[in-house]
């Protein structure tokens, strides 16, 4: 089984993406996407991006079974009603295998307001998941997009906050267990720490040098990860790579397992 994560920067490079995203699903079977639009017109501080990403993707993905969650972010004023445009975390399974449940869970209670373009902003972090039946064995997916706070990759109470929950989620699944997504902190944090005392970094194990694209504005040294894949401690993995793929200011991570 063939799993890819991304965060499709909202689908800025559309064409580069679009592209990539056919390609690939010849051969992987569940894509994990974050920054996911599903929208008729973008938020009004995106000055670019795809607001209809997600109806677009599943036409591309025609052969495989999407999930998507209601929006993780809020813009000003708080109490509009809008809290469902915004961006998204979704899953696409192949048709082939069985996803026997599916959901969403929020990873911090409390949220700090940040900006974004000049704009009140506030995260609220979720792990979306699928649990698979492949050959009579449950295999659970995890797809996260972890809080984004201006200018700060490091440690604070909500990321903690936000660690505990994976773990807390993650442990009353005993399953094979595959983690990933954008968890918007740096390798060598506590809240890193946290879920690495449970499972394998993939990012860590294989010394990967960066999880960023040519197209990220880095925030100061060592500001060169976001993104992870995590595993089972024992997991058999039979391949992971991080792909030189500019179609977002991330890039894809791609793992095999058995």
């Amino acid at each position: 089984m063939k799993i890819l994560s991304l965060n499709l920067w909202g689908g800025k490079l559309y064409d580069e993406l679009s592209g990539f995203i056919r390609k690939q699903s010849a051969s992987v079977d569940v894509f994990c996407f974050q920054e996911m639009f599903d929208q008729k017109e973008l938020p009004v501080n995106w000055s670019t991006g795809t607001p209809d990403l997600y109806s677009r993707f599943k036409k591309i993905l025609g052969d495989f079974t999407p999930f998507i969650t209601m929006s993780y972010n809020r813009y000003a004023p708080f109490n509009d009603g809008n809290s469902n445009n915004g961006l998204k975390e979704a899953i696409f399974v192949r048709k082939q295998l069985k996803a026997i449940e599916s959901g969403s869970i929020e990873l911090c209670k409390r949220v700090r307001d940040s900006m974004f373009e000049g704009m009140p902003f506030r995260h609220y972090p979720k792990l979306q998941y699928v649990i698979l039946e492949n050959n009579g064995e449950k295999i659970l997916v995890a797809n996260v997009h972890g809080i984004w706070i201006k200018g700060s990759r490091n440690d604070c109470e909500e990321r903690t906050e936000q660690s505990d929950s994976i773990i807390q989620f993650m442990e009353d699944r005993p399953y094979k267990r595959i983690l990933c997504g954008d968890f918007n902190y740096t390798l060598n944090t506590e809240c890193n720490a946290i879920i690495e005392k449970k499972f394998t970094n993939l990012i860590r194990k294989n010394n990967i040098a960066s999880t960023r694209s040519s197209y990220y504005k880095s925030l100061g040294e060592g500001d060169t990860f976001a993104d992870y894949v995590y595993v089972s401690k024992g997991m058999k993995v039979e391949n992971f790579e991080v792909l030189n793929a500019a179609v977002s200011d991330h890039l894809p991570l791609k793992i095999e397992i058995r």
